[in-house]
């Protein structure tokens, strides 16, 4: 199994950190770095991503709006939030729009591993329970 994921920033030194971070780990395949939430959606549709990461530090509402927007119409997808301003009502709400994760920037390693690691045995562990379905 092999987990598609795009990262959804404006700064490009958090896309390109968490892409090293990204194809450090197994079972992941980093395949974009966007700023633009409609070319981002665009882009989860084509190539059937299965994890998006986004920044919502600077724009909260539209960029918890397309998380939810991600949620609902793909399924099958897991998002992570990323932000720098890392309150707890910010938590909240991205857990309450679909986030299963939220990450404070900047970005710890070994808790973006961890992070991702959960997610790939969660998505191994559907994987299997629908094959026997």
């Amino acid at each position: 199994m092999e987990i598609r994921a795009i990262v959804i920033s404006e700064n490009k030194s958090t896309i390109e950190l968490l892409k090293s971070y990204t194809d450090e780990c197994n079972g992941f395949k980093f395949l974009a770095g966007v700023s633009d939430f409609n070319k981002a959606y665009s882009a989860i549709k084509e190539i059937d991503t299965m994890l998006v990461i986004v920044d919502i530090s600077d724009y909260q509402e539209p960029a918890l709006n397309f998380v939810s927007k991600i949620t609902t119409d793909f399924h099958n997808c897991r998002v992570i939030t990323i932000s720098d301003k890392p309150d707890i009502n910010l938590v909240v709400r991205a857990m309450r729009v679909g986030a299963s994760n939220f990450i404070s920037i900047p970005i710890l390693k070994d808790e973006y591993k961890n992070v991702l690691a959960k997610i790939y045995g969660d998505m191994r562990s559907e994987e299997r329970r629908v094959g026997k379905e």
